[in-house]
């Protein structure tokens, strides 16, 4: 390590000692407060809630925006353990990736495709109950789990919990529902047997039943009147870490940092509502987070939570969040491109994540290439499938099913092909070795973050302290009373800003209505015309054909035919083919390619019809977005910046930061119509048996047929084969397709342009609400100071001044510190 990291180094880790030192000492002198007793209530109602009920969310939220303090006695630990796990990170260097997503969205496929090896086992059930960290160890070729006997101590105090409840009769029935559960049959089994959870695990298979134990271990618990001991592993040097060689990374020069993966667990794991809460405590202390999202599942409400959850450590990792947008190779034709996915998950996030930072991968083909990769034998061939599960995924994703195909050159194109479809090679190379590169500085740069939110809350608290012991009670209450006038003004300004966005949805679904009409009566007219057209195409073609077998006919047949034709021909009436433009089926005989080319040019006019509508709605939306952005910064903005100049002047300081309005993306607002798609089913490839008569091919039974028409004749039967067009079908499929689009539409502005407005707009009052709020609970505490004898507020404004000299003393350094490893993070 250089001299240069090294005293860096030590400089942030001085700061981190300064913090909580500072944090220690405001508590000791009685400067932070408890917190009210409800709520303490609901952080309990919040961690035992099983489901999420959003009306009691907001209202649990709108509690706590009103009556926490900005760092009370109890938030006061979870600060100090914040700064003391960036102490141990910085110890080694080590960069923290924190790999987030829900269950189903394949983080651990992602982690193994990372590794280039199988680390984690794919398991339908969550396999992620307590947080897991896997190091990159250079040389450390088999895998290797470590789990301190201080952090195992907890879960094995359960085992022996549990298999004591195993005993007692009235657990009995439950014990028997086990049973049929072969997975976590085996795990009760070994309870039973008082297996406890082992210290270290090395390969594959021990770190597989290592992972499967300790997760099986949070789903048995419930059902036998214990809890897993999910407190016990806040900290991070409480975690199971897995050291192993990262494959990719092998070849990259070493650097002064480490970099370390951290699999979290997903908020829908398990159906665990308090494994949500551990996400957001380990995301606040990672040093970047990458999140792994269904492709297939971009807008699911499992998602959302993890959107929200990285939108609430926006601030403290930055620049430092990356997407993975995973089983990318699910689309299809009519589905989002790849730029198209990047600006829509950049939207999705409010701009949180670039789409510079935006990857759109396939996990499951990069993780089967390197796996196929590094088992590849010396003579070409991979593992047998009895042997390997993995082997018969990779043989089906590359085309080689058939043994016979399996050569040696074909295994190896296919596992070049696969790593190529993965798309993975970008987000190693821009996200992974980047990450491991410049691990020391990320590090570095991950404690500044926290460093600084941290400084900055410390000095708001001894600023409102220090000025408070100036002020009289009198004064005090005044203030408070002030903010909550304040407050409702906020209120009210928001009030105003949902009815502008209520205001503005009408408009412009009044707007979307006007559209789709017109394309409905534009497409109808439209087809009408095709009608006619296609009738008389059908009455040309037909003549077309009938004039052909004319002369066919004049070509093939003898002397003796043609006379007893001709006669034939005089003695019958000539019947000229007539068609009625009003009919929908139109018969284009056994002309398939006509009847297509015929089809190909109503898509087109559809498709045409369709682009129209998606400009003018998008022209719509442009003026929608552009109005309200207009109206919000010259109305709702101004009047928000009044109430901040009227708190600053009351409070004579400021301390209000400007937050910034991310308007949403509009994407997925496009018709999704596929011109194609309407047409399938309109072409009816159709088939007939027709009776005919023919005069008798012989001498005699022409003669007989002179003399009478009905004389000298047989009958017979051809199937004709010929494809029709119903006009009929096209305009139901076109109307009901331009109906359903329309209801979607609708749906899709709900929920992408309504909600989106609607979140940024309460965000907004929230973040708003909450500084003032804070800032309001801290001057209430602040009464309380009031109590004290004059001898002890001398004493105590004493010590929050000498605090608070002290913490813009760090605040400078934090500065100077941040200017330098930011510089070095750009080289």
């Amino acid at each position: 390590m250089s001299n240069f990291v090294e005293n860096l180094r030590e400089e942030a880790q001085v700061l981190l000692q300064l913090e909580q030192s500072l944090l220690n000492q405001m508590t000791d002198h009685g400067v932070l407060d408890k917190p009210d007793e409800n709520i303490q209530q609901l952080d309990n109602t919040k961690a035992k809630s099983k489901k999420s009920d959003k009306s009691k969310d907001t209202k649990i939220e709108e509690t706590e925006q009103s009556d926490r303090a900005t760092i009370d006695t109890e938030s006061v630990k979870q600060e100090i353990a914040t700064l003391r796990g960036e102490g141990l990170k910085l110890a080694e260097l080590e960069m923290v990736l924190a790999v987030v997503g829900t269950m189903k969205a394949g983080k651990s496929t992602t982690i193994n495709a990372i590794v280039g090896t199988e680390i984690l086992p794919n398991r339908n059930a969550p396999m992620t109950a307590i947080p897991t960290l896997i190091k990159h160890s250079k040389g450390q070729k088999q895998a290797r789990l470590t789990f301190t006997q201080k952090a195992s101590q907890p879960a094995n105090q359960l085992i022996e919990n549990l298999r004591e409840r195993f005993k007692d009769e009235k657990y009995q029935e439950e014990l028997n529902k086990f049973k049929s559960d072969k997975d976590l049959n085996v795990t009760i089994e070994r309870i039973q047997n008082g297996i406890q959870i082992a210290n270290q695990a090395l390969g594959e298979k021990e770190i597989f039943d290592f992972l499967v134990s300790v997760n099986d271990l949070v789903r048995i618990a419930p059902k036998f009147g214990e809890k897993f001991p999910f407190d016990q592993y806040q900290e991070i040097d409480h975690l199971p870490v897995i050291e192993v060689e990262f494959t990719h990374l092998k070849e990259v020069e070493e650097s002064s940092g480490k970099l370390i993966l951290l699999d979290t667990p997903g908020p829908n794991e398990a159906g665990q509502a308090h494994l949500r809460l551990m996400l957001q405590d380990q995301l606040k202390k990672a040093s970047a987070v990458l999140a792994v999202m269904d492709y297939t599942q971009l807008k699911s409400e499992a998602d959302a939570q993890v959107r929200d959850d990285l939108k609430a450590i926006g601030n403290t990792v930055k620049n430092r969040i990356y997407a993975l947008v995973n089983k990318f190779d699910n689309k299809d034709r009519n589905a989002m491109k790849e730029d198209e996915v990047k600006e829509f998950i950049t939207g999705l996030t409010d701009g949180l994540i670039k789409k510079e930072k935006v990857y759109p991968v396939s996990a499951k083909r990069g993780y089967l290439a390197n796996q196929a990769k590094n088992e590849l034998k010396d003579d070409g061939s991979l593992p047998d499938i009895e042997d390997a599960a993995w082997v018969e995924d990779f043989y089906k994703e590359a085309g080689l099913l058939r043994e016979s195909r399996r050569t040696p050159e074909r295994i190896v194109e296919g596992i070049e092909d696969l790593w190529e479809d993965s798309k993975f090679s970008q987000p190693l190379k821009e996200v992974i070795e980047e990450s491991y590169k410049k691990a020391a500085f990320f590090a570095l740069d991950s404690a500044i973050d926290k460093l600084n939110e941290c400084s900055g809350k410390i000095n708001t608290i001894l600023a409102v302290k220090e000025k408070a012991v100036q002020k009289t009670a009198s004064e005090l209450e005044e203030l408070v009373e002030n903010l909550t006038k304040d407050i409702v003004s906020i209120n009210q300004t928001q009030s105003e800003a949902e009815k502008s966005i209520a205001q503005h949805r009408e408009n412009f679904s009044k707007n979307i209505d006007v559209i789709i009409q017109k394309e409905f009566d534009d497409v109808r007219s439209e087809i009408n015309k095709s009608i006619f057209s296609g009738n008389k195409l059908s009455a040309d073609l037909k003549k077309q054909d009938k004039e052909q077998q004319k002369q066919t006919e004049r070509k093939s047949r003898s002397f003796l035919d043609s006379m007893f034709r001709s006669l034939e021909k005089m003695s019958r009436k000539f019947e000229d083919f007539q068609y009625d433009s009003k009919n929908p089926v139109i018969n284009f005989g056994d002309h398939k390619e006509k009847a297509q080319e015929f089809l190909d040019s109503l898509a087109e006019v559809i498709s045409k019809s369709n682009d129209e509508t998606n400009r003018n709605i998008e022209i719509a939306l442009d003026t929608l977005l552009n109005t309200f952005e207009t109206e919000f910064k010259d109305k709702i903005s101004v009047e928000a910046q009044k109430t901040i100049k009227q708190i600053n002047k009351t409070l004579n300081q400021s301390g209000f930061e400007d937050i910034e309005l991310k308007l949403p993306s509009r994407r997925n607002l496009d018709l999704k119509v596929s011109s194609a798609k309407l047409m399938q089913d309109a072409l009816v490839e159709d088939s007939r048996k027709e009776t005919y008569s023919r005069v008798v091919n012989s001498w005699w039974g022409r003669t007989k047929n002179w003399f009478s028409n009905d004389w000298g004749r047989e009958d017979y039967t051809v199937t004709v084969k010929e494809y029709k067009v119903d006009m009929n079908i096209i305009k139901l499929q076109v109307e009901s397709s331009l109906k359903e689009n329309q209801e979607l539409l609708n749906q899709s502005i709900a929920k992408n342009i309504e909600k989106p407005l609607e979140e940024t707009s309460q965000q907004f009052f929230k973040d708003f609400k909450t500084k003032v709020s804070g800032l309001r609970k801290d001057i209430e505490n602040s009464l309380n100071d009031k109590e004290k004898s004059k001898q002890d507020e001398t004493q105590f404004l004493e010590a929050v001044v000498s605090m608070k000299k002290i913490c813009e003393g760090v605040k400078e350094r934090i500065s100077m510190l941040r200017t330098t490893v930011a510089e070095n993070i750009k080289a």
